[in-house]
């Protein structure tokens, strides 16, 4: 492997691409094609973000959220936008789960389709495409760690509507503006938001909202430096008391780094 490809490895998770200039000098640039990004990294994605114990204990915090808010729907079959290399679909196939997996990136579907058949991967963009499958074909609808590079969402939402039965639940991750997250994102195409303007956005879809989880307010890199189990207890204990203090601010998602909000279908 040569400097620049270690190089790029070592950084992608918080510089994006990394690009050598004519003159030597090296500048990283996220860019707008999300999808060709996560391509270069379809098969070391999970291994490079969650590979500490903290970091691994704050994927656990979001994915039970996550299958928590899927658990309320009343039937077992999902589309999930966004599956990367599955680390939401695994969850969900152990609770018995029928899944649809999806995602933009092609070498993402590639490593799908080779770890979980079963959920037939289907390579599908959100901005700007329709949702390709029927009206009120799913139970549930579930994006993880995806909301955040949605432009088109109100036409997305719509789209997770139709193809969602009557009832149907939909439970998405996304990253709040409140939070320090907007600090490892620096130059990069990412939307953060506020629970008013979800909250908005799911009404004018059709989606009566349900409620939100805060996963974690301590800013990720905390999380990364935890290497040893008694530091990830600490931080799992110390997040503990900022929910409880900070829980009536703000609608409850003051200092939010990543919010799962559950939603029902009107």
């Amino acid at each position: 492997m040569n400097t620049e490809k270690r190089a790029k490895n070592s950084k992608w998770w918080h510089s994006g691409h990394l690009h050598k200039n004519a003159d030597g000098s090296r500048q990283v640039d996220f860019g707008s094609g999300w999808a060709e990004y996560f391509d270069a990294y379809a098969s070391s994605y999970e291994s490079n973000a969650f590979s500490e114990p903290g970091l691994e204990a704050m994927s656990k915090r979001e994915v039970e959220a996550m299958v928590a808010g899927v658990k309320s729907a009343i039937g077992v079959k999902v589309l999930e936008v966004g599956s990367g290399e599955g680390r939401l679909t695994r969850a969900l196939l152990k609770e018995g789960y029928s899944i649809q997996t999806t995602d933009g990136a092609p070498g993402m579907i590639r490593v799908l389709t080779e770890r979980y058949p079963q959920t037939s991967p289907v390579r599908m963009l959100l901005d700007g495409e329709a949702i390709p499958f029927e009206n009120e074909t799913f139970d549930a609808v579930a994006g993880l760690r995806v909301w955040k590079y949605v432009n088109t969402r109100n036409s997305v939402l719509r789209e997770m509507r139709r193809v969602m039965k009557t009832n149907g639940v939909l439970v998405l991750e996304w990253t709040s503006k409140s939070g320090v997250a907007k600090f490892g994102y620096s130059g990069a195409s990412i939307n953060l938001l506020d629970r008013a303007t979800v909250e908005t956005e799911l009404r004018a879809a059709g989606f009566d909202v349900v409620g939100h989880t805060t996963t974690t307010r301590l800013p990720q890199p905390l999380w990364k430096l935890s290497s040893r189990k008694g530091y990830v207890s600490f931080l799992n204990a110390f997040e503990s008391v900022v929910e409880k203090t900070l829980r009536r601010a703000a609608n409850g998602t003051l200092l939010s780094r990543s919010v799962v909000t559950v939603a029902k279908a009107a």
